[in-house]
């Protein structure tokens, strides 16, 4: 026989379970906050907890203050943090995902071999930022100025950076596929490079972003697309640009020195007073390129379409004509070794592996 279930409890069980709501409330044990679920907090404070595989879930903060709160192991799902500052915290290990960030300041953060998916962050501001051999998936970054931010090791995919501004920040030997960014500036940022082959950008695309004045020593930009950026007086040396293609970009006083460009594309570009020296840029293509005094002087040009190119530039010992295999840079010592480089890990899609572990590094192979 069926259990009758009374109409009263029958229209309680669909009414869903309001949302417990914390106001003006501060917060210093550990143990109220392992485990939370639909809950709103307004005007409260978090100060130094220690949080040990919390599990967090469908949290709203609006006007709160995090001060030296560590997550070790925690997982946090569907929580937003609105005019919230984050002062002095710690995220070791976890995985967050779903999680948004509206008009909220972060000062000195870390998070440590971390795993994050799907975050947006929106307005507010960013200061001394560390991403240290992290994983981050599908990141929104939307009108934000960004303070020494360091990316070090770990991986970056599929980012979305969207007027932001970059400055006095590290890049160091981290791994980015697929990045989008509009309308950034980055000034002053140093692209580290201690280990491994330095940063990696596969498939990204820049627009009318500012790029100008910086150093990038090895690294690789392959396959990117570069629509109306500023590079003036930046300064690249043994970098892979193998297939990207830079379009209506201002590349003056630019200096690229002993570059792998093989496929290199550079259409209505200003090349005014760049140098090109001793680069690989086999079957290159130059179209509608302006500018005064661009030097390729000592740089391979073989299979090259250099039509476009300004009728005044200089091609001083520059190699034109003849075969194009591979041992041609053998007796070229600024190219060889990144060439042997190229030759061995043939950058593309089937030869990014991401090695991510609790003591594990991210490696370009």
């Amino acid at each position: 026989m069926m259990s009758k279930i009374h109409p009263a409890a029958a229209l309680t069980a669909a009414i869903p379970m309001p949302r417990k709501v914390f106001r003006d409330t501060a917060f210093t044990e550990s143990a109220a906050l392992q485990n939370l679920q639909d809950c709103e907090f307004i005007n409260c404070h978090f100060g130094s907890i220690t949080l040990q595989q919390a599990n967090w879930s469908g949290l709203k903060f609006e006007r709160c203050r995090f001060q030296s709160v560590n997550f070790a192991g925690c997982e946090l799902n569907d929580c937003h943090f609105a005019q919230c500052e984050l002062v002095d915290c710690h995220w070791h290990a976890g995985r967050c995902q779903r999680c948004t960030s509206q008009q909220s300041v972060w000062r000195q953060c870390e998070f440590h071999y971390h795993h994050s998916k799907a975050m947006t962050f929106q307005g507010g501001q960013w200061q001394s930022i560390i991403l240290n051999t992290c994983l981050s998936e599908h990141w929104n970054l939307i009108q934000i100025p960004i303070t020494q931010l360091q990316l070090l090791h770990g991986s970056a995919h599929d980012w979305n950076i969207c007027q932001c501004e970059f400055q006095n920040g590290c890049w160091q030997d981290i791994e980015i596929q697929r990045q989008v960014a509009s309308e950034c500036r980055f000034k002053h940022v140093v692209l580290g490079h201690r280990h491994g082959p330095g940063q990696t950008w596969y498939q990204c695309q820049w627009l009318q972003c500012q790029l100008n004045e910086l150093t990038l020593e090895g690294g690789s930009f392959h396959r990117n697309q570069f629509d109306a950026c500023n590079f003036a007086a930046s300064h690249f040396r043994h970098t892979v640009l193998v297939e990207s293609q830079f379009s209506q970009c201002c590349l003056a006083g630019f200096y690229a020195e002993a570059i792998q460009g093989e496929k290199l594309q550079l259409s209505a570009c200003s090349l005014d007073a760049s140098r090109w020296s001793h680069c690989w840029l086999q079957q290159s293509e130059f179209h509608h390129c302006v500018g005064e005094r661009s030097d390729f002087s000592y740089s391979d040009l073989r299979a090259a379409h250099l039509s476009g190119l300004p009728d005044n530039t200089l091609l001083t010992d520059a190699r034109r004509f003849g075969a194009t295999p591979a041992a041609s840079v053998e007796n070229e010592p600024a190219l060889k070794a990144i060439a042997d480089w190229h030759q061995t890990c043939r950058p593309g899609p089937d030869h990014l592996h991401t090695s991510l572990a609790i003591k594990g590094t991210s490696k370009y192979v």
